[in-house]
């Protein structure tokens, strides 16, 4: 793999996951993406604007977008104000880590950036998280 695609919104759900997904199918593949960041933190990142690497097998996708996206569409865009992320290319995940860390680490409610997630409750027990 020489680079992830991801969605902005779910660098929200790669550091707050904590083993539920809407199917097994779907936290395999996260648990997998996950994996391959923490094992290749020099990884490259291209972010975009349809279905990327973690939605590969979500049963909400439709063709090359989601069932849901104009209210995904408005995740990423907070996600992208909230990190004051506007590029499409990060260079590696080490480089991304480093800049959210700090806004990240003070994170108190999911919904801050998230919304209404259906997994608000399972990412707020983690919160605040040093990543």
């Amino acid at each position: 793999m020489k680079e992830i695609k991801l969605r902005y919104h779910h660098i929200m759900c790669m550091h707050t996951y904590s083993g539920h997904g809407y199917n097994e199918r779907f936290s395999k593949n996260i648990e997998k993406i996950i994996k391959v960041f923490n094992e290749n933190p020099n990884i490259n990142i291209r972010f975009v604007d349809k279905c990327d690497d973690i939605c590969k097998v979500c049963p909400n996708r439709v063709g090359e977008y989601c069932s849901g996206e104009d209210s995904i569409r408005e995740k990423d865009n907070n996600v992208k104000k909230y990190f004051q992320l506007e590029r499409k290319f990060i260079d590696t995940y080490k480089e991304l880590v480093e800049e959210i860390k700090p806004t990240f680490s003070e994170l108190q409610d999911i919904s801050e950036v998230c919304g209404q997630c259906y997994f608000k409750k399972l990412c707020n027990k983690v919160l605040p998280k040093n990543i």
